[in-house]
C-alpha cells in the first residue's frame, strides 16, 4: 500500500495526501459553472436546431436539440437524428475537437487505416493534439475509424482530454488506480488494472455512471443520444479541480488508503495510548490480532456508508448501493478483509465477537446486493443443499480467505491496535 504524509495536530487529522497538488480530503464542492470560471458558456446558442422526425419525446430530445443547436452534432439529409444509432470511433473524434478548449499541441499519431484522404483524418489528427487520443488507444497501429465507441474507450478518450485540460486530474489518475470500483464487473468479470483508473475518473466526476443493472458496460456500444448528454456533462468538467468532485475524492481515498472514512464521513485521526498521533491510514493492511489466539485479520477495505442522507444521494457514498439501500439515522461501516483462522469456529456468532468491532456479520439486504454485485460475505446459512456444510469450512483454519462484512458501528470513535503495537485512530463527524 502507498504511504503518503500525514499531518495531525491536536489530535485532528488536518492534510493528507501529498501527490503533486491532490488532496483527496478537500472539501468536496458541487461542480457548477457559476464556481467554474473556466467553463465555457454553452447554453446560450443564437443558432435554431432543426426539426427531427424521429427524436420527438425521446429521453434526450432537449439535450439532442441543443446539441445540434450549438454546432456540436449534425442530423441526416432525410431529416432524422438517428438517436439510437451508434457513433463510431472516427464520429467521436470529430465531435471532441468541436466541443473543447483543450490546446492542440501538435502531436501525431500515424495510424494505418487512416490515410490522409480519409474524411476524418484531420479531426482523428487534432483529437491526438488535443489530448484525448493517445497511440495506446489502437491495437496494432490501427484505429478502427468505422468501429462503434464502446462505453470504456468513451471513458478512455474523455478522461485523457481532462487530464489535459487540469494537472489535477493527473494526480487523480495516478491516485485511484487501487481503488475500489462500484460496478458488477469488479467482482464477477473484473476489471483490468489499466482501465480502472479512466472508469474511475469518469463515474468519480458523474461524467459516465451506471447502468440499470449496476454494471458499467465496458464493452457496450454507445448512442448518439447518449453522446449528446456526455457532451454537456464533459464541457462542466473540463477545466475543473479534480478535488471538486466528491464522489471523486472517495475514490482516490480508497485507492491510496483503502478507506473513504475522511472524505466521506469527515472522520479525524486522535492521539493514541502510546502519546502519538494516530489515524485509520496506520493499520490498513496490518495483522490484527482476533481475541483469545483464534487468528489474524488484515483490514483491506475499510467502507464508510451515511445512511442519514437520501436514498439516490452521493452524499450517502459512491459505494452505498453496494452494500445498502435503506436510509437510518448513522453511518454502516463495511470492511473488507483477509482472515486467517488459528482455530475451529463453530458458528458466524463466535467469529463476530472475536474483535471489538471489526469483525463484523453478513451483508443483509433484501435486494441481496452480494449477489448482484458478485461479491462473498459470511454465509449465515449451512447444510447439504448450502454452499458450505458449516461454518469451519468457510473460515478454514490455516487457510487466509478475504470477505466482505458488515461491521459494527461504534459511536463516534474507533481505537484499533495492530499486532506490531502500531494504533490506528477515527473519530466520525457530521
Amino acid at each position: 500500500m502507498n504511504k503518503y504524509k500525514i499531518n495531525i495536530a491536536a489530535g485532528v487529522l488536518v492534510a493528507g495526501m501529498l501527490v503533486s497538488s491532490g488532496a483527496v480530503q478537500a472539501k468536496a464542492q458541487e461542480s457548477s459553472e457559476s464556481s467554474q470560471p473556466g467553463v465555457r458558456k454553452i447554453y446560450a446558442s443564437a443558432s435554431v436546431a432543426p426539426v427531427f422526425t424521429d427524436i420527438k419525446g425521446h429521453w434526450a430530445e432537449a439535450t439532442i436539440k441543443q446539441a445540434v443547436a450549438d454546432g456540436y452534432l449534425k442530423g441526416y439529409a432525410n431529416g432524422t437524428f438517428k438517436p439510437n444509432g451508434l457513433i463510431t470511433r472516427a464520429e467521436l473524434a470529430s465531435v471532441l475537437v468541436r466541443i473543447t478548449n483543450n490546446k492542440n499541441d501538435g502531436s501525431k499519431v500515424g495510424f494505418s487505416d487512416v490515410p490522409s484522404s480519409y474524411w476524418a483524418a484531420s479531426a482523428i489528427n487534432s483529437a491526438v493534439g488535443a489530448g484525448f487520443i493517445k497511440s495506446g488507444d489502437a491495437t496494432g497501429g490501427k484505429f478502427n475509424p468505422n468501429q462503434a465507441m464502446t462505453r470504456y474507450d468513451m471513458a478512455k478518450w474523455f478522461t485523457q482530454g481532462l487530464v489535459r485540460s487540469e494537472e489535477s486530474f493527473a494526480t487523480a489518475l495516478k491516485e485511484v488506480e487501487g481503488t475500489l470500483l462500484p460496478f458488477t464487473e469488479t467482482y464477477k468479470v473484473g476489471i483490468s488494472e489499466t482501465q480502472v483508473p479512466y472508469i474511475a475518473i469518469a463515474r468519480g466526476t458523474g461524467l459516465m455512471k451506471g447502468k440499470p443493472d449496476d454494471s458499467f458496460g465496458l464493452n457496450d456500444t454507445t448512442t448518439r443520444a447518449e453522446v449528446a448528454v456526455m457532451i454537456y456533462r464533459y464541457l462542466k468538467i473540463e477545466g475543473s479541480k479534480a478535488e471538486s468532485y466528491k464522489g471523486l475524492n472517495e475514490l482516490r481515498e480508497v485507492g491510496v488508503y483503502g478507506t473513504n472514512a475522511i472524505s466521506l464521513g469527515k472522520a479525524t485521526g486522535g492521539i493514541s495510548l502510546s502519546k502519538k498521533p494516530a489515524t485509520i491510514y496506520d493499520v490498513m493492511g496490518k495483522d490484527l490480532a482476533l481475541k483469545y489466539n483464534r487468528g489474524t485479520m488484515v483490514m483491506n477495505r475499510f467502507i464508510v456508508v451515511d445512511n442519514s442522507q437520501p436514498l439516490g444521494s452521493e452524499d450517502r457514498s459512491i459505494f452505498a448501493d453496494m452494500f445498502i439501500r435503506v436510509q437510518g439515522d448513522s453511518f454502516s461501516i463495511y470492511t473488507e478483509v483477509t482472515v486467517t483462522a488459528a482455530v475451529e469456529f463453530a458458528d458466524p456468532t463466535s467469529y463476530s465477537n472475536s474483535f471489538d468491532w471489526i469483525a463484523g456479520s453478513r451483508i443483509h439486504s433484501k435486494e441481496d446486493l452480494f449477489d448482484v454485485y458478485g461479491y462473498t460475505t459470511v454465509p449465515n446459512r449451512f447444510g447439504p443443499l448450502q454452499t458450505y456444510q458449516k461454518f469451519s469450512d468457510f473460515l478454514q483454519v490455516g487457510k487466509p480467505i478475504k470477505f466482505w462484512q458488515s461491521s459494527r458501528y461504534p459511536g463516534s470513535g474507533i481505537d484499533i491496535k495492530a499486532a506490531d503495537g502500531t494504533w490506528g485512530i477515527v473519530e466520525f463527524h457530521r
